[in-house]
């Protein structure tokens, strides 16, 4: 049997690889060889030389855009250790490599993780929609007006779209979101784990409710990079 068929070799990788976007036109005969010669170059090469080799020239090609979407991050070095930090801190890391999509679903997350989080140390009850609830604690002077906004904002990123991963997702600027959620949680880690140091180099929270500890310390979580 003789057959023309159409391949698409696309990386799913994220950003810098359309110049790898090849289309092949095959028949079923040459298939084989063809994976052969894509994924088995080089006899002298093992297949985990042959990954090393391929993810650093990836990571070599893509050094430059990601130190320049880091840049772009105004993070909050240090927080409190609590059980959304490592998940704050990997949407910074995510969003510099280029994972946009990712960024989005998480930074969602990670905002409505806070968000309960300051409702609990408040010990007030969370019953009823997100602007209302910023409403209350703008109100009683929990959070400020900017904090709130952001918040508000991220959870208008088209939340159930990417949740759902509705059709509509495919129209939308993933990028430019992503940007937007991780710089507004920037904004709420900023305000809450504010802090200020000491001439002797001591950590001292702006506001102390937000952060666990004892004995004149605190539990911090540390993402200098």
């Amino acid at each position: 049997m003789n057959y023309n068929k159409r391949l698409t070799t696309a990386s799913t990788r994220p950003e810098g690889l359309e110049g790898f976007r090849k289309i092949y036109k095959y028949t079923s005969s040459g298939a084989l060889s063809l994976f052969v010669r894509l994924f088995q170059q080089g006899t002298n090469m093992t297949r985990k030389e042959q990954l090393k080799n391929d993810f650093l020239s990836l990571f070599n090609s893509t050094l430059e855009q990601k130190v320049e979407r880091y840049l772009e991050i105004t993070h909050q070095k240090i927080i409190g250790n609590h059980h959304f930090a490592n998940a704050s801190s990997e949407c910074i890391y995510l969003y510099s490599d280029g994972y946009f999509i990712s960024v989005i679903i998480l930074s969602q997350s990670v905002c409505e993780g806070i968000m309960n989080f300051i409702y609990e140390r408040n010990k007030i009850s969370n019953n009823v929609d997100r602007p209302e609830m910023l409403k209350i604690i703008t109100d009683k002077n929990i959070v400020t007006k900017y904090l709130a906004k952001a918040s508000l904002r991220i959870w208008k990123s088209f939340r159930n779209d990417y949740h759902h991963m509705n059709p509509k997702v495919g129209k939308l600027n993933h990028e430019r979101i992503a940007r937007n959620n991780i710089k507004d949680l920037a904004i709420i880690e900023n305000e809450i784990f504010g802090f200020k140091l000491s001439e002797s180099g001591r950590l001292k929270p702006n506001n102390p409710l937000y952060w666990d500890g004892e004995n004149n310390t605190v539990s911090a979580y540390l993402r200098f990079l």
